[in-house]
């Protein structure tokens, strides 16, 4: 018969395997954001095109002057 582990054995194995992986997550974003590519914004953020200062390009939709008024809650 094999000796049964302890609970404080068992605890601090899956702390360590915890801790393991969240290291091994931050450690590939990481590496993903050092090559130009933003998780958070979406799939093509590292071939991101420069914009053109020409008036022949769009403006993507976006008007050139900010909304007229804007509402904010007093804190």
């Amino acid at each position: 018969m094999t000796k049964r582990l302890s609970t404080k054995t068992l605890t601090l194995r899956l702390v360590v395997a915890s801790l393991a992986a969240s290291a091994a997550i931050a450690g590939g974003l990481a590496i993903q954001m050092a090559g130009g590519h933003d998780p958070a914004l979406g799939a093509g953020t590292a071939n991101a095109q420069p914009q053109a200062t020409s008036g022949s390009q769009s403006d993507f939709g976006q008007s050139a002057s900010p909304p007229a008024s804007v509402t904010t809650r007093a804190s």
